[in-house]
């Protein structure tokens, strides 16, 4: 009875890995195959960022292989997990339970090199950032600036402003401070309260005449106050507490996953090869 749930178990969630292996693998092949279409849906579906500043083949075409060698491992152990089940097969079994562990240890592995990397997190990205910002920044009107849009989407949706603070764009020498209707600013109008905040980046137009006060891009004490730095830090323990426990309960899924094909193999007293 025991054996028989368990191998229940162990061949509802390969059928569910096997899918998404295959999945993985037919996504991969096909933006490989078909990579011309692909970048055509990508211009169509995009207009918030040049895809002309960026080799989008070489992007689209890595990223393809390693869904191609994810896919592929996952099917791979997959089909060992499901004919182990169904056949009983010893062999099968504890070859499973062995791949299903390195990826485990691998997984083990990196969760401790993130959380080292997480808690060494002020100590590069600010320096990086201060360095950065200053020499690429150029304003929210030409949302083809990567740099730029990210800054400006992160005042605009948190509602901060610089990295330290709004006195910061006083060192930022590729700083737009001219646009239609306004001279002379001193901060990015992203930095200013707006009522229709979420009009950026698509209509930035639509941002600026929901402005609160429209003469803040010229007043430093009228924007927001506080830096963006502490808001991008708080959102990064935010997205990493929220990717650890994801992969804590991918880990303890895959131990059950070992144990349950350990037990299997071990109560097979014939030892099938398959």
């Amino acid at each position: 009875m025991c054996q028989g749930l368990a191998r229940c178990f162990l061949i509802f969630f390969n059928i569910i890995f096997l899918i998404f292996g295959v999945l993985c693998l037919g996504i991969g092949i096909w933006v490989v195959v078909d990579k011309t279409h692909v970048i055509s849906l990508f211009r169509y579906s995009s207009d918030k960022v040049d895809l002309e500043a960026y080799d989008v083949p070489s992007l689209l075409e890595s990223g393809a292989y390693i869904l191609i060698a994810v896919g592929a491992l996952v099917f791979v152990i997959s089909v060992f997990g499901f004919c182990g089940a169904i056949k009983k097969s010893r062999c099968c079994l504890i070859t499973y339970g062995v791949l299903v562990g390195i990826i485990l240890v691998i997984q083990v592995a990196a969760g401790i090199a993130v959380g080292v990397f997480s808690s060494q997190f002020d100590s590069f990205a600010k320096p990086f950032l201060n360095e950065t910002m200053p020499k690429k920044y150029e304003g929210p009107y030409d949302n083809n600036d990567v740099i730029s849009l990210a800054l400006d989407a992160l005042q605009a949706s948190q509602e901060c402003c610089g990295i330290n603070g709004p006195g910061d764009f006083v060192n930022y020498k590729k700083f737009n401070r001219t646009w239609s209707g306004v001279a002379d600013a001193v901060i990015p109008f992203t930095c200013c309260k707006s009522t229709k905040k979420d009009s950026f980046p698509e209509n930035m137009e639509e941002y600026m005449n929901g402005l609160v006060d429209p003469n803040c891009p010229k007043n430093v004490t009228k924007g927001y106050q506080e830096g963006c730095y502490e808001k991008l830090r708080d959102l990064s323990k935010t997205y990493f507490a929220a990717v650890l426990g994801v992969a804590i309960g991918v880990a303890v899924l895959e131990l059950i996953l070992i144990i349950v094909a350990c037990c299997i193999a071990k109560n097979d007293p014939e030892g099938k090869m398959v």
